[in-house]
């Protein structure tokens, strides 16, 4: 802080103050009632040319230091007092009718005879060197920040420079911290992009930077929060947290950089006065980078908006998620929607939301490389997973839906993931939830080193639309799944087109487009009850030729096969069958099926007992039969 300017702005000279913004010469006037009069009739204060107040007239306004200010026995209410200590300077006027308020440095300073100086300030904003804050990245700046804080005002004020904060906490206190900078009810506390906010080097499993906890109004914007992660002398616990919200309401967090925390970069849960969940909260360009256990979590919110945000490196303890939302006993994570973020190299998921949640829209994200799944949701409902890409989840999932009911999972991008989409249930659970009545469609999932869609152990589902390609295991997979709908979708050129089995049964496949998979194009085995309908199946064996089939089914009964086109290619490895019934299967109806050249050996092969033959299907040399070619 060098010196003060006056400059001109819209015809009136201002004075540069010292948070950063302007002090008019007529709000600086207003602002001191009768000492502004006397100032203005006798044109003392700084005008057009000068710099500072050092030319003004002697005697009405004095340049002080803080000092000077605290041995000051006479003061004059009609004289203007400019402190010229470094990066404090600014405006201090005298209030007889004060005798309370208390001496914080910043913005009132008490002298030894008891008379208040407060300081005049443009749209209530504060900086935190004002109250002694050093920012030398040496110096403990926890009490001068705080006294910024709580001094009253609506901006706080955090130039360039490292502030070092004790908010070492017990154990007791990990997830309700009572230390660390305490942000007050319509606070913003805005940083230099420069400023940095970091923890003093502990052992401790606990600690906090800021919090606001039973709060409202709180913006927090600009700079970055920094854990001790890279000095921390302890080896346990995980509850080092940069930003902790308890129960906090209308927070908007954005353009923070979040790094190097013990524990998780921001951590969301209910109040501490009552058990209210924090709402209403908005996380907008912000950054959680190497947080060693998560880089947000929320154990309790309702209503949460995060935008443009990046989570990356999470490292260290487990999970290990860029945002996990783990809700604890009788605690509820809802009304959530995550737009525009990227998740990258987190060790465990990107996204992980447990237990309970509901009202979820995670839109238009980007998911690259996370040790875990892309997104993980389990136990949850009515939630939508739409527009998303997923690159390289190579041992994992790049989306699981594990027993979740109404769920969407729609224009996503799958590529290079171990599976690209998992909708199932895990028996265990099925009294919470049952995993059914899910919707899976225009999704594309390419390149998966084991499945493009996954259905298991599921009902009443839709997989449609999908675009499922080169995944080197199967295209579509019914495991254990019933009464499920696959269709319009394109499945081509995976080792296996549509596959159901283990139990599963009560299925609709129907209006597919199958086609040049390594082996069957749609391979049923065991189960009752399907119905493969209008299917268009072209080319698939590709693997070897005559040996595999457009459409099997193995030890089916009483299943429906019907209006299906296949047809065996004109590559060198060609369908053997266009439709082949095999097993021990009995009782299923085939019908309107043109396999005219659908297979190199026959276009309808039947093995199986009872099978009802309809008018209608036309066989491997073109002509219509009730009897398979």
């Amino acid at each position: 802080m060098n010196e003060e300017k006056t400059i001109i702005i819209d015809g009136n000279e201002s004075v540069l103050s010292k948070s950063g913004g302007f002090i008019s010469r007529r709000k600086l006037l207003a602002s001191l009632g009768a000492a502004g009069a006397a100032l203005t009739l006798g044109s003392l204060l700084p005008f057009k040319g000068t710099i500072g107040v050092a030319h003004a007239a002697v005697g009405s306004v004095e340049m002080v230091t803080i000092a000077d200010l605290r041995l000051t026995t006479s003061p004059s209410a009609l004289t203007i007092y400019f402190v010229l200590d470094d990066e404090k300077e600014g405006y201090f006027y005298y209030t007889p009718t004060d005798t309370s308020s208390v001496d914080n440095t910043g913005t009132v300073i008490v002298s030894s005879s008891g008379a208040r100086f407060k300081r005049i300030m443009e749209e209530n904003c504060v900086n935190v060197k004002w109250f002694n804050a050093k920012g030398d990245g040496v110096t403990d700046d926890t009490a001068a920040m705080q006294a910024a804080l709580y001094a009253g005002v609506g901006t706080v004020y955090v130039p360039e420079g490292t502030y070092i904060i004790d908010g070492v906490v017990t154990w007791a206190y990990r997830d309700k911290p009572n230390r660390g900078l305490d942000i007050p009810d319509h606070t913003h506390f805005q940083l230099s992009p420069k400023a940095v906010i970091k923890m003093i080097t502990n052992a401790s499993d606990s600690s906090t930077i800021i919090r606001i906890q039973d709060r409202s109004h709180v913006r927090i914007s600009g700079g970055t929060i920094e854990g001790d992660r890279s000095t921390h002398t302890g080896v346990g616990g995980e509850w080092g947290y940069g930003i902790c919200l308890n129960g906090a309401k209308n927070v908007t967090i954005e353009d923070v950089i979040v790094k190097n925390c013990w524990g998780d970069g921001i951590f969301i849960s209910q109040g501490i006065a009552t058990t209210a969940p924090s709402s209403n909260i908005k996380i907008m360009g912000v950054t959680c980078d190497n947080n060693r256990r998560q880089g947000m979590s929320s154990l309790a919110v309702d209503g949460i908006y995060i935008g443009g945000s990046s989570f990356r490196n999470t490292n260290g303890t487990a999970p290990q998620s860029g945002i996990d939302f783990e809700a604890e006993l009788n605690m509820e994570n809802k009304n959530i929607k995550i737009v525009g973020c990227e998740f990258i190299n987190n060790t465990g998921d990107g996204i992980q939301l447990n237990k309970s949640a509901t009202y979820f829209i995670f839109s238009s994200n980007t998911f690259v490389g996370n040790g875990g799944r892309g997104i993980s949701t389990f136990l949850n409902a009515h939630g939508s997973i739409i527009g998303n890409t997923f690159i390289g989840h190579t041992t994992n999932n790049a989306i699981m839906v594990l027993n979740c009911n109404y769920v969407t999972v729609s224009e996503n991008q799958c590529s290079g993931n171990n599976t690209g989409i998992y909708v199932g249930a895990s028996s265990s659970y099925l009294s919470i939830r049952n995993g059914d009545n899910n919707v899976i469609t225009n999704n594309t999932t390419d390149q998966n080193t084991l499945y493009g869609v996954m259905v298991a152990g599921s009902f009443n589902n839709q997989v449609t639309g999908n675009q499922c390609d080169h995944n080197s295991n199967i295209g579509i997979y019914l495991y254990e799944a019933g009464h499920n709908i696959v269709s319009n979708n394109k499945v081509n050129y995976n080792n296996s087109g549509i596959v159901s089995s283990n139990g599963s049964s009560d299925n609709i496949i129907s209006d597919n487009i199958v086609e040049f998979n390594l082996k069957n194009g749609i391979h049923v085995s065991g189960g009752t009850n399907y119905v493969a309908v209008n299917n268009y199946c072209v080319g698939n064996g590709q693997l070897s030729n005559a040996t595999y089939c457009n459409i099997y089914l193995n030890s089916c009964t009483n299943s429906s096969i019907q209006g299906n086109v296949c047809r065996r290619g004109n590559l060198t490895n060609k369908s053997a069958y266009g439709i082949s019934l095999e097993g021990t299967g009995s009782a299923n109806f085939v019908t309107n099926n043109d396999c005219y050249q659908g297979g190199s050996v026959n276009g309808i092969r039947d093995l199986h007992t009872s099978t009802v033959f309809g008018a209608g299907n036309r066989i491997n040399g073109g002509a219509f039969s009730v009897t398979p070619s």
